[in-house]
C-alpha cells in the first residue's frame, strides 16, 4: 500500500540555500523516490478531508513548528513530519508543547527516510491511542460525578439510602430509554434551577 504525503513548503523558492540544493534532494523528489505519493498543499488551511492522506510533511523554519503543530491539530488528526534542510538549530529543542511527530532531512538516504517515516507513524498512532483512552477516562469520570450528584439529590429529597437512589436512576433510565448519565444530568440541572429560583424568590 502506497502512503500519501501532503507536502507543505514554506521555505521561499528563491532562498539561496534552496537554490543550491540538488533537485534530487528536495522534499518532493526525495519522498517520491522513496515510493510515496506526494501531493503539494499550499498551507495547513488547505488540507483535504480525513482519510485522503497518511501524513503531513512541513518544510519550514524550526521556530514555526509549535504554531504549525497546534494549527494542524485543530484541523486534522494526521501526523506532522518536519523537513529539515540543514543549518543552525535553536539551542532548546522544540519538544515542549510541540505537536510534531518526526523529522526528515535532505541528508538522509532513502532507507533512512522510510525508517524515520515508519517510526514516526507508529509513534503517532500510539500517542493517538493514549489520547483517546485519556478522553474516554475523563468522560467516564465526568459521568460518575453526574451520577454521584444525582444520587445525593435523591437521597436528600426522597430520604432514601444511596442504593435505592441508584436503583431509582437505573429504572428511570430504562423507562425513558436513556443513558443513566443523561437521567442524572437532568435531575441535577433541574435541582440546580429550582435552587436558583428559590434564592431569587427569597431575595425579592
Amino acid at each position: 500500500m502506497t502512503l500519501t504525503m501532503l507536502l507543505i513548503d514554506e521555505i521561499h523558492s528563491a532562498d539561496s540555500a534552496v537554490l543550491r540544493q540538488e533537485p534530487a534532494k528536495r522534499p518532493h523528489s526525495m519522498l517520491a523516490s522513496c515510493g510515496y505519493e506526494v501531493r503539494r498543499v499550499p498551507d495547513l488551511s488547505s488540507l483535504p478531508e480525513e482519510g485522503k492522506a497518511d501524513a503531513v510533511v512541513l518544510r519550514s523554519t524550526p521556530e514555526r513548528l509549535v504554531e504549525a503543530g497546534e494549527e494542524l491539530r485543530r484541523q486534522s488528526s494526521l501526523p506532522l513530519l518536519w523537513w529539515y534542510d540543514g543549518g543552525a538549530l535553536p539551542e532548546v529543542p522544540y519538544d515542549q508543547g510541540a505537536e510534531w511527530d518526526g523529522m526528515l532531512s535532505a541528508s538522509m538516504t532513502a532507507d533512512e527516510v522510510r525508517w524515520s517515516v515508519g517510526i514516526s507513524l507508529l509513534s503517532f498512532r500510539r500517542k493517538e491511542r493514549l489520547r483517546m483512552e485519556n478522553d474516554q477516562l475523563t468522560e467516564r469520570l465526568n459521568d460518575r460525578r453526574w451520577i454521584e450528584q444525582a444520587k445525593e439529590i435523591l437521597c436528600e429529597i426522597k430520604k432514601i439510602p444511596e442504593a435505592e437512589a441508584y436503583e431509582f436512576l437505573r429504572k428511570q433510565a430504562m423507562n425513558e430509554r436513556k443513558k443513566l448519565v443523561d437521567v442524572a444530568k437532568s435531575i441535577v440541572k433541574v435541582y440546580q434551577l429550582l435552587r436558583q429560583m428559590d434564592k431569587g424568590g427569597a431575595r425579592s
